[in-house]
């Protein structure tokens, strides 16, 4: 029986070693537990920080994209105007000079819509060709 009881406390005390060691051990996990908790806690925190700070920055970069965009339509709309303006004046020549009948170089007059005269009065330069008498130079 004296053996029996001795068996029964070495079981006993190696019981409580395990449990000693498994409490040493949890309290080892427990405490990488925490400082992983801080450690995402902190990472998350500061991931939120970059986020907010982003969506600033995309807030600027679409407003700034939107001012270039207004700015540029502006410069394509006055192009576009002015290209008609140069589209009207040549569409203009071509219908004096086609309707007039004799041509731009015409001795007649001819009138617009409001009295002016419409056409181009341009002093062309004189070109002087040299005379040929049908003897080779």
């Amino acid at each position: 029986m004296e053996t029996r009881l001795k068996a029964n406390e070495e079981g006993w005390k190696r019981v409580d070693r395990e449990i000693n060691d498994l409490g040493a051990a949890y309290s080892t996990v427990a405490s990488k537990v925490d400082s992983t908790e801080k450690l995402l806690k902190a990472m998350s925190t500061k991931h939120d920080n970059y986020m907010l700070e982003m969506n600033g920055k995309n807030e600027s970069i679409v407003a700034m994209l939107a001012k270039m965009s207004m700015s540029r339509d502006k410069q394509v709309e006055g192009s576009m105007s002015k290209d008609k303006q140069v589209e009207g004046l040549h569409v203009g020549l071509a219908e004096g000079s086609v309707l007039g009948g004799g041509g731009r170089f015409g001795g007649e007059n001819r009138t617009g819509r409001n009295g002016n005269d419409t056409r181009l009065n341009h002093k062309l330069p004189k070109i002087d060709f040299p005379q040929f008498w049908g003897e080779n130079p």
